[in-house]
């Protein structure tokens, strides 16, 4: 059971060594978990004020819907 006790506190050690080694690396040059990573904020877009009573019931209305698409006959390029 000792060289299982002994096993354990050695490789914890290490593990331990690793992680504050990483951490003092990482801060040594600056790199931060935000690093690179900024995020825009989206322009803000009014939204109409919804309508609660309409004549055409939301059923109707999914029957009703289509999509209205234009294709051309140029292949489309990667580019």
């Amino acid at each position: 059971m000792l060289p299982l006790k002994k096993s354990f506190k050695f490789t914890a050690s290490v593990f331990i060594i690793l992680l504050l080694t990483s951490f003092n690396i990482n801060n040594e040059f600056g790199i931060t978990m935000n690093s690179g990573f900024n995020p825009q904020q989206p322009d803000v877009i009014s939204l109409p004020e919804p309508r609660f009573f309409s004549e055409l019931s939301v059923e109707q209305a999914l029957l009703n819907r289509r999509s209205v698409r234009d294709f051309t006959d140029e292949p489309v390029t990667l580019s």
